[in-house]
Formats: C-alpha cells, sequence, structure tokens
C-alpha cells in the first residue's frame, strides 16, 4: 500500500511534537507491513520552517532528522498537471488540494493526516495515524514510549 503523508505527520516526527507517538507509531507499522511511505519533496522547507518557529527544535537539528526520515521515506514530486488539478478540487486549503491531487498521480493509496476533515473531497482517502495504527498494527504488536534520538 502506498501512503502519502501529510505535513503535519512529518512535523511530528522531526519536531518530536505531543503527536509524536502516534506518528511515528504509524509510520513504523507502514515500515513493517512494507508499505510505501512518501513525502512530497516541496514539504521539506515548510516541514523544516515549523519545527524551527515553533521552537520544537534547531533548524539543524530540524534538518539532521529529515535527512534521516528521507533515507527510509522516498520524496515525490509535484508537477504543474497536479497545480492544475488541485484548483479544480472543491478543498478549503490548496496546500491539501496539492497534496490530494499528487497522492492521486502517484497511485497513492492513502494520505496520512491528523486533519483528515479537511480531505473530505480528496480524491485519495485520508486517515488519522490512529485510525491507521488501529486497523493496521500487527496483531500482538505494542508499544511503550518512542521517543527520537
Amino acid at each position: 500500500m502506498k501512503v502519502l503523508l501529510d505535513a503535519n505527520i512529518l512535523i511530528d516526527i522531526c519536531g518530536q511534537t505531543e503527536d509524536l507517538s502516534s506518528s511515528f507509531q504509524a509510520l513504523d507499522i507502514m515500515l513493517l507491513r512494507e508499505d510505501e511511505p512518501c513525502m512530497l519533496t516541496c514539504m521539506a522547507p515548510t516541514v523544516c520552517y515549523v519545527v524551527r518557529s515553533r521552537g520544537y527544535a534547531s533548524e539543524d537539528a530540524a534538518l539532521s532528522v529529515l535527512d534521516r526520515l528521507t533515507r527510509i521515506v522516498p520524496m515525490a514530486d509535484v508537477i504543474p498537471a497536479d497545480y492544475a488539478d488541485a484548483v479544480t478540487l472543491k478543498m478549503a486549503d490548496f496546500e491539501d488540494a496539492l497534496l490530494a491531487s499528487a497522492a492521486k498521480r502517484h497511485e497513492a493509496d492513502l494520505i496520512l493526516t491528523r486533519n483528515v476533515k479537511d480531505f473530505k473531497a480528496s480524491p485519495v482517502r485520508a486517515m488519522h495515524p490512529d485510525g491507521f495504527i488501529a486497523q493496521f498494527c500487527p496483531s500482538g504488536y505494542e508499544y511503550g514510549e518512542v521517543a527520537m534520538p
């Protein structure tokens, strides 16, 4: 299953936010299941900016975590056709519409986001990390505290 990660999931992981646990667990389950998580290349600057500006980490620390993350989460491109498709979607947030359009073109099966309600008009189904964990966590697999080094 191909899963496109929304920026808020990447921010959770890179910034070790209060939502780190569910975002990290969902990603870990994807890797255990040999799913194909991916992110949009254009999200990298936003993730670094938000992590730094909200005081979650320094820019160097954010870039370091993002660099390690991109070694296991491939980047997907955004092309002009995604933009053209996104402007036709009836979504309140253009960034979400662009993500949804790129997810469709990349044939993603799912968008992982904490803002599922914002993706009601998305051509690709969106799921919250907690829902992903509940549906896809292997039987008998349990998590303790999650912390990034």
